[in-house]
C-alpha cells in the first residue's frame, strides 16, 4: 500500500542538449541515510535536478512490529519525493528483502516511473533492484568511505 500526503505535480520537460541525459527519465535515490540527516547541500543537489525531473529519495526501510508492510511517500522541498517503507521486523531476513522490492515495485507501477536513472548510495539497495529496468545507474564511492570508517579501533 502506498500513503501519498501530496498531489503530485507536472514538469515540463526541458530540451537543452546538455540535460537530456539528466532530465528525460525519473531519478530514483537509493540512500542509507534518512532525508532528514541528509547535508543540505545533497539536498539542494537533488531539488536541482527535481525541476527537470521526478526525483524519489528511497531511504531504507524502518523495520517495525507491526501486521503490515507499506510505503510512505511525501514531497518534500523543492519538489522531491520521499519513499520511506516500513516493513515487518518480526520476519526473516528472505522475507523482509522480498517485502521491500515488493514496495519498490508497487511504487515503480504506481508513479509510471519507467527507465528512471537510479542511484545508489546504499550497498542494501542493488541486489533488490536489480530487476528493475533502468537508463543509466550511478554509485557512490561513499560506500567505501562508510564501510572503512566502521572497520577502525
Amino acid at each position: 500500500m502506498i500513503k501519498t500526503s501530496t498531489q503530485m505535480k507536472h514538469h515540463p520537460s526541458i530540451t537543452r542538449t546538455k540535460d537530456h541525459l539528466f532530465s528525460t527519465s525519473d531519478l530514483v535515490y537509493f540512500s542509507h541515510l534518512r532525508w532528514e540527516r541528509l547535508r543540505q547541500r545533497s539536498r539542494r543537489t537533488l531539488g536541482d535536478y527535481a525541476q527537470k525531473r521526478r526525483v524519489f529519495f528511497v531511504e531504507e526501510p524502518i523495520y517495525e512490529f507491526i501486521d503490515s508492510w507499506w510505503i510512505d511517500v511525501n514531497q518534500k522541498e523543492r519538489d522531491v519525493w520521499v519513499v520511506v517503507p516500513h516493513v515487518l521486523d518480526w520476519v526473516n531476513d528472505d522475507l523482509r528483502q522480498a517485502m521491500y522490492q515488493s514496495l519498490v515495485d508497487e511504487l515503480f507501477e504506481q508513479y509510471a516511473i519507467a527507465a528512471p536513472t537510479l542511484w545508489y548510495s546504499t550497498p542494501s539497495a542493488p541486489p533488490l533492484s536489480h530487476h528493475l529496468k533502468f537508463s543509466a545507474v550511478i554509485h557512490n564511492s561513499t560506500n567505501e568511505l562508510l564501510t572503512a570508517q566502521s572497520t577502525l579501533p
